[in-house]
């Protein structure tokens, strides 16, 4: 269960590096949720070996998050 922890917190990290690299946490609430996006997926790095089941939740709550803004970004993008 550990290691399947890890790839999830290792696709979030990517994921959040990619939205960075992207510019897309401009403006405050943005760079609020970067702050948030970025302690949680410290806190599941330090409880996978521990709690993985818990790092994973936690993980998968940050995929969903990043997904969100992702479609946000690409809707926009299109004009919807």
């Amino acid at each position: 269960m550990a290691s399947h922890a890890q790839e999830l917190i290792d696709e979030a990290e990517y994921l959040f590096d990619q939205e960075l690299m992207r510019g897309t946490f401009a403006g405050e609430a943005m760079r609020r949720s970067m702050r948030s996006i970025r302690a949680s997926l410290s806190r599941a790095q330090q409880l996978v070996k521990e709690r993985p089941g818990t790092a994973a939740a936690v993980a998968n709550t940050m995929l969903l998050q990043l997904n969100d803004i992702t479609t946000g970004q690409q809707k926009a993008s299109e004009g919807i």
